[in-house]
């Protein structure tokens, strides 16, 4: 049995990298638990392919899924993305930044400098 602090039955999450890794593994999460989730994602190949698991996913279930290509960085992007959100579903309930990046940056952290710094900070 399901607690109830873990139903999302309803509500709206929308993740951010969701097409992949870890954030993947959160929007199959959000979905088992009943959320309308909404995955901004990056890579056109990660898009498509967790936009079929959404769309087979929300068929089975009767629960709206929604995959957006979107550059979290894109500030003209992020106000599409929660455009469609709010026309939609009405609202966002839940929000998972997971976008992250080390921008191919290897380099120790002390010969790093501000630029460096923006670039990684800009990732919202």
């Amino acid at each position: 049995m399901q607690a109830d602090f873990c139903n999302l039955r309803g509500r709206v999450a929308l993740v951010t990298g969701g097409g992949a890794g870890i954030g993947r593994a959160i929007v199959e999460a959000y979905a088992a638990l009943g959320a309308r989730v909404v995955v901004a994602e990056i890579d056109a190949a990660r898009l498509d392919d967790v936009g079929q698991w959404l769309a087979k996913h929300g068929k089975q279930n009767g629960v709206e899924h929604w995959a957006m290509r979107a550059d979290v960085c894109d500030d003209e992007q992020v106000a599409a993305l929660l455009t469609g959100i709010e026309q939609r579903y009405g609202a966002l309930d839940v929000l998972v930044n997971n976008v992250g990046d080390f921008l191919l940056n290897i380099k120790p952290f002390e010969q790093t400098g501000p630029a460096d710094w923006d670039a990684l900070y800009s990732i919202t």
